[in-house]
């Protein structure tokens, strides 16, 4: 058996017991540590206790896979798994999901084509890491785009809601608008159309569209703030 292999199964047995048996107390130095040390905890020793482990797990992985792989599966993995969640708990066993899936599928690329495994490896968890970029659920590309899409739907909703708020007659009656005198394009329109008549925003008259209590009370939302709630 490789004398490294037995240093990092070593390394890796008391990681994870120090982790484990002191998961609350780390989190809460970590995260708070003025109120660690108000319950009689010592952030101070737990950072440099980690601080020890992780310089030993540098020191028994340069070794074993040098620094640049070392270095990869320190800030890629965790990296990947903060674009896929806000939950500590999940996120590490999300980044040592990505680590150990971009192993093993690093190891099998670099066999398939004769190049470097560890140059692999590290290739691998770089592209995990663009896919958590581009299709992270909450901070990925795609997603902060869908939201803004949706962000901008609400507002021309909004906008149309105040429009046809400004259209009606004296005493708050209610008098329809055509839909075809709005100044957008046809498509856009039927979008913003479509998804207030969704929202119960606006209601379709005989003359046109014209605004529902929901619609006039969203209107008078952003014209008129310091009456909402006054009724």
């Amino acid at each position: 058996m490789p004398q490294a292999l037995v240093w990092l199964g070593l390394v890796t047995a008391i990681n994870a017991t120090f982790v484990l048996s002191l998961y609350k107390e780390l989190k809460l130095a970590t995260f708070d540590p003025a109120l660690a040390r108000a319950l009689g905890f010592a952030p101070a020793a737990l950072f440099y206790a980690l601080l020890v482990l992780t310089s030993v797990t540098a020191v028994a992985s340069f070794e074993a896979v040098g620094v640049v792989l070392f270095v990869a599966f320190v800030i890629v993995p965790p990296a990947a798994a903060y674009l896929l969640t806000d939950r500590l708990e999940r996120m590490i066993l999300l980044g040592i999901a990505v680590a150990l899936a971009s192993s093993w599928l690093g190891y099998l690329a670099a066999v398939a084509l004769d190049v470097s495994i560890g140059g692999m490896m590290a290739v691998v968890t770089g592209l995990f890491l663009v896919a958590a970029f581009l299709a992270g659920p909450r901070y990925g590309l795609i997603a902060r785009l869908v939201q803004q899409r949706r962000q901008r739907l609400r507002e021309e909703c909004l906008a149309l809601a105040v429009h046809l708020m400004t259209e009606e007659e004296p005493g708050g009656r209610s008098r329809a608008v055509p839909a075809d005198g709005l100044a957008w394009s046809a498509g856009r329109t039927a979008r913003v159309l479509a998804q207030s008549r969704r929202d119960g925003l606006v209601r379709d008259d005989a003359a046109g569209l014209a605004l529902t209590p929901k619609g006039r009370e969203a209107a008078r939302a952003l014209l008129e703030p310091w009456r909402v709630g006054r009724g």
